[in-house]
């Protein structure tokens, strides 16, 4: 009895361990991650660390992960991801590279920190390593001109032009012209804002003028072209010189200043 009794429990432990053979293969078929078959780390390729005038959009790229059915992507201007200052959270992305069109003040946030995970049905992976760019700062926006008005005409021959300023411009690049189209260009003056005097300018003339802008990005497209027209000069107020006849009876002239006759 006793040698039945032992038997019957190593039949009950094979069987058990029969069962546990099979369990991670069955985990494995179905939607949930064997716990000894993590996710890896994705590996960030593009842009390089520390790039600098990375075009904006940015297409940023990383390696694939074996497992991984979605990429989680965040982008903050702070190393740590602070969640404050988590600007971009992308949870689901299908691919290994993506585009993104983010927009930070240069001047107080000019890097752009990344970092990538994987994800499953079963939860996330580890972050990559972080790595950070600097995009190219955008090309600025047109000028909008203020004054003088377009058409504006007897305008005085020294003339104020005004444009609205724009954030971030480091110049302008003012033309003025007396064709139409720019054929030839009279006048060309680089300033970091107006209101930009000249003159004085020609009487009775027709002129145009435009404005734009520049950062190290590039210039901006010009603005529309607006064109006003000079006032005609004033009458001449110089004394004349006329001449009249000493008498009838003589051809002699005597000279005279006009307003002294």
């Amino acid at each position: 009895m006793h040698l039945a009794f032992r038997a019957a429990l190593l039949l009950c432990s094979a069987a058990t361990l029969g069962l546990y053979a099979q369990t991670p293969s069955l985990v494995g078929s179905g939607s949930q991650r064997n716990a000894f078959d993590t996710l890896a780390a994705p590996v960030l390729l593009a842009p390089a660390n520390g790039a600098k005038d990375v075009p904006v959009p940015t297409m940023l790229r990383w390696s694939a992960v074996k497992g991984a059915t979605l990429y989680h992507l965040q982008i903050s201007p702070d190393s740590t991801f602070a969640e404050s200052l988590l600007y971009w959270d992308y949870p689901a992305i299908a691919d290994t590279v993506t585009s993104v069109n983010v927009f930070f003040d240069p001047m107080f946030e000019p890097a752009r920190y990344w970092r990538v995970c994987a994800t499953d049905g079963a939860g996330k992976g580890p972050w990559s390593n972080v790595l950070h760019y600097e995009p190219a700062l955008p090309v600025p926006d047109t000028p909008r001109l203020i004054a003088p008005r377009d058409e504006s005409v007897k305008l005085n021959p020294t003339v104020s032009f005004g444009w609205y300023s724009i954030y971030q411009v480091s110049s302008y690049e003012f033309s003025l012209s007396r064709t139409r189209g720019f054929v030839i260009i009279d006048t060309i003056v680089t300033t970091k804002g107006g209101p930009l005097t000249l003159g004085p300018l020609q009487w009775s003339t027709r002129y145009y003028w435009r404005v734009r802008a520049y950062t190290a990005s590039g210039f901006s497209s010009f603005s529309p072209e607006w064109s006003f027209t000079t006032k005609d000069a004033p009458p001449d107020t110089a004394p004349e010189l006329i001449a009249r006849r000493i008498s009838r009876k003589t051809s002699a002239l005597i000279p005279l200043w006009s307003g002294n006759q």
